[in-house]
């Protein structure tokens, strides 16, 4: 695609790289409490203690030197599966400042690895790709936090990009193993393109680690967990007595769109089914990967729990959407980028704190779920049209 001016470009790839520092690694020594969450749940974990309690937490942080604020494990228990933990004990084995300056490391080479990954499916890094790279806000987001969702992000993107069944089925496995509801989707994609060779590595090692995570830790621990994901609502997340006007803005799953007087768990579940057997009847039938991947991509966020930082999946849907420059399409998809660029539900919330039961702030703290919904139908379409542009077999 043709550049209108290269300079300008390069302008904002700067602005954009300074957005980027600026709201992400910039907030992560000051704001990353989701990584001193799993590092402290792997710790307990690995000196034997029940990784789910907030005392056990409390203690293994303050052992591994960490300032820990009194309330960090109260208001929301971890819910980070064993296997979790013990991926990242090699982390939690370590002294609190170098443990979070690694995972500071890990996280810029994830983005950095993800990035050439989704530039390579697209064709080429370009200065408009990187600029949209940089100033992608869930990446923000997650960085800000320490979310390991960038590093699964990065796992998914290079595991779906590389042909090479162990290397590739081994970082599925990973991803599987930290955040399995990021992960599960682009597996059985694998499987759909009879990749059986990387579809069995990845659950042959997913399977061994969780052997080896569940087998040391106690009944109690187990049922704790078990207790902690049941209770797990797609719309007011596991805080009690918390509901959409608290948690709401912070998720982009389809599952907030249903107005709370109509809200059920069987309602959701029959939204998620509409959703799982469109796109399976899409990747069937669709021989375009790039256009599967979209599809697939888009999917995952509205189906169960997703938070804004998960939205750097929708990266593997970018080289189907640059494909359509120049159809009437082309425009939808852009603006739907333009609208991740800055996280709008969490800044609509704190807008309409007083409002929240007026028409306008109940759609704009919505909107980014609104947006996902946008862009799965487009991408349904876009697969479907370039289903029918193929000839036919002969």
């Amino acid at each position: 695609m043709r550049l209108p001016n290269d300079r300008i470009w390069r302008y904002v790839l700067i602005l954009a790289a300074v957005y980027f520092v600026v709201r992400g690694p910039v907030r992560f020594f000051t704001e990353g409490g989701d990584f001193l969450t799993l590092f402290a749940s792997s710790r307990s974990w690995l000196h034997g203690e029940n990784p789910y309690t907030s005392g056990s937490l409390m203690a293994s942080a303050v052992a591994a030197g960490a300032s820990v604020p009194a309330e960090q494990f109260v208001a929301t228990p971890p819910t980070y599966l064993p296997t979790a933990l013990l991926v990242y004990a090699p982390l939690a084995a370590l002294p609190w400042s170098i443990a979070n300056g690694l995972w500071f490391a890990i996280l810029l080479g994830a983005f950095g690895w993800a990035a050439v990954m989704t530039s390579r499916l697209a064709g080429g890094l370009t200065a408009p790709l990187a600029s949209l790279l940089l100033a992608f806000a869930p990446v923000h987001t997650a960085f800000a936090r320490g979310q390991p969702s960038l590093l699964v992000c990065a796992l998914v993107i290079a595991g779906v990009t590389i042909e090479r069944p162990l290397f590739a089925g081994f970082l599925l496995a990973l991803g599987m193993c930290i955040k399995p509801q990021l992960t599960i989707g682009f597996v059985v994609l694998a499987a759909v393109w009879k990749q059986w060779a990387k579809v069995l590595w990845t659950f042959g090692i997913g399977a061994l680690v969780a052997i080896c995570s569940v087998a040391p830790m106690k009944v109690d621990s187990l049922r704790l967990i078990a207790s902690y994901i049941s209770a797990l609502n797609p719309v007011t997340g596991i805080v009690e007595g918390l509901g959409f006007e608290q948690l709401g803005f912070h998720l982009i799953n389809i599952d907030t769109l249903i107005p709370p007087v109509l809200h059920s768990s069987l309602l959701g579940e029959v939204l998620d089914a509409i959703i799982l057997i469109a796109t399976m009847i899409t990747v069937l039938r669709s021989s375009d990967r790039k256009a599967s991947m979209a599809v697939v991509a888009s999917a995952t966020l509205l189906i169960g729990y997703h938070r804004f930082y998960d939205a750097q999946i929708l990266w593997l849907g970018l080289p189907a959407a640059l494909r359509t420059a120049g159809s009437r399409l082309f425009p939808f998809f852009a603006a739907s980028c333009t609208l991740f660029l800055f996280p709008g539900q969490t800044i609509a919330q704190r807008v309409f704190e007083n409002f929240l039961d007026t028409p306008w702030a109940a759609i704009l703290i919505r909107h980014e779920a609104i947006t996902c919904v946008g862009m799965w139908a487009m991408f349904l379409y876009a697969a479907r049209r370039q289903e029918r542009a193929q000839p036919p077999a002969s």
